[in-house]
């Protein structure tokens, strides 16, 4: 199949009237990418800046759509919904007087400014117009020009979960030609398929990281079992288990099989266990530690507008449960690191909905340990539907986890595969 990406002008930001935009800094918070780094904010950040389409931008646009590739014929691939052209937002939406534009910084060894929210497919004169249309950019001077480009995309029905293709031994595919957007989805295509042609090659098992230990996951299932009719977003609202898919816990989740692979030192993998230790023992102790109304901790629950305790008192994990009470209301101990601390307090706060994710993905699992036979002829199986039959041939999930996730089976057409798989 065929889709389209673009992208945006480039303007030189010594040509830039700073002076009537909205100023976007840098959180001063302490993060980091790694949870190996200690978090610092960031030294002399470089601010974002906001300004907006307006109304002759929008004339322009009009006036010329019928010179852009993107309407003209010259482009036909299907683009990313969440990241349409300038024109196409203009077409969709033509009762909007304004589009915000974020003026983004490229680097500090360069002047490049990119525009987001501008991409286009216009010619060179065009764009010219249009960013000279918009505050703040009147004298902008444009580095590069923005522009579209069509490209060829495999069916990921075609790949294993491990990115391999079917039918052709060794080859792994990962990025856009699978069908997504670029940035992450890209990445953590092929780290995943990296890993896998890497272990093919020492002859040892795959890795297939399940949808409820990693976004990668998610992404990876839903691109073989699902298909795509545009590029596909690794969006947080895809994963029906993203409370327990946080980025806080994401050491938690994946290092160890980051080290039983290979990719992680124990150093690392040590450290991120006792991490785990040290949440555990702390759970335990606020769950095995009860009081009652005598307690001092019963004060400090009505001065934070919480509800005193009753004769039969409560544990402090129950009290934890509170969405006005903290960890720091309940225990005085120093020297519980901030992680773990966050931690602890989430698995308190969302224990409800923690605790039916677990159910689910318990039953999930047990799902996903069901295999198919790789050569079952679902075309031989008469009770199931024409739709079920061409759909399950198609995509030909590994397990009857996946089986359930394809689009279009009913729960008819599941009922009787497990009858053949005798679930």
């Amino acid at each position: 199949g065929r889709m389209k990406t673009g992208t945006t002008p480039r303007v030189n930001r010594n040509s830039i009237d700073y002076s009537t935009l909205e100023r976007q800094d840098s959180s001063a918070e302490p993060l980091c990418f790694s949870f190996w780094n200690e978090p610092r904010p960031i030294e002399d950040p470089l601010a974002v800046y906001v300004t907006h389409t307006n109304e002759e931008t929008h004339r322009i646009i009009r006036e010329n759509l019928h010179r852009s590739a993107n309407y003209n014929g010259l482009i036909e691939g299907i683009g990313p919904r969440h990241c349409p052209s300038l024109e196409s937002k203009i077409v969709r939406f033509p009762d909007r007087k304004s589009h915000k534009v974020f003026l983004e910084p490229e680097g500090r060894e360069t002047a490049e400014v990119y525009l987001q929210g501008i991409y286009t497919a216009f010619s060179p004169e065009i764009q010219e117009s249009i960013v000279h249309s918009i505050e703040g950019l009147e004298e902008a001077q444009i580095e590069r020009y923005g522009y579209d480009i069509e490209y060829d995309y495999v069916d990921p029905i075609q790949l294993a979960p491990t990115l391999e293709v079917d039918g052709i031994k060794g080859l792994f595919l990962a990025g856009q030609i699978n069908g997504t957007t670029g940035y992450e989805e890209a990445a953590g295509q092929g780290l995943l398929a990296g890993i896998n042609a890497a272990r093919k090659v020492l002859g040892k098992e795959s890795l297939v990281i399940p949808r409820e230990r990693a976004f990668i996951g998610v992404m990876i299932d839903d691109l073989v079992t699902k298909g795509i009719t545009e590029p596909y977003r690794m969006l947080p609202s895809r994963a029906e288990y993203r409370i327990s898919l946080r980025e806080g816990n994401a050491d938690l989740r994946l290092t160890r099989i980051g080290y039983e692979i290979g990719l992680i030192d124990g150093e690392r993998y040590e450290a991120v266990e006792e991490k785990r230790r040290r949440i555990e023992r702390l759970l335990k102790e606020l769950k095995s530690t009860r009081i009652g109304p005598s307690d001092p901790i019963n004060r400090r629950l009505m001065e934070r507008g919480s509800s005193p305790l009753a004769d039969n008192g409560a544990s402090l994990f129950e009290l934890l449960r509170r969405p006005e009470i903290r960890l720091d209301d309940l225990l005085s101990e120093d020297g519980i690191p901030d992680d773990v601390r966050a931690e602890v307090e989430i698995e308190g706060k969302y224990a409800g909905y923690l605790a039916q994710h677990r159910s689910q993905i318990e039953r999930q699992r047990r799902m996903e340990e069901i295999p198919i036979p790789p050569d079952l002829d679902y075309g031989s199986i008469t009770n199931l539907s024409i739709e079920a039959r061409e759909l399950l041939s198609r995509v030909r999930p590994a397990t009857f986890g996946q089986a359930t996730r394809v689009p279009g089976i009913s729960q008819a057409d599941l009922s009787i595969l497990a009858i053949i798989l005798r679930c």
